[in-house]
């Protein structure tokens, strides 16, 4: 028997709002900064 592999999805539903809240920088300052961290993926 062969294993299956399940694929889960981490994404939130598309109606769904992103809450920065509690955190120290603003939405906009985190949403650039995971633009820029998948924009210029660093290599090993």
């Amino acid at each position: 028997m062969g294993m299956k592999k399940a694929f889960v999805s981490v994404l939130p539903p598309a109606d769904a709002s992103i809450s920065f809240k509690g955190y120290r920088f603003p939405p906009d300052v985190i949403s650039y900064a995971v633009w820029l961290y998948y924009r210029f993926p660093q290599s090993r």
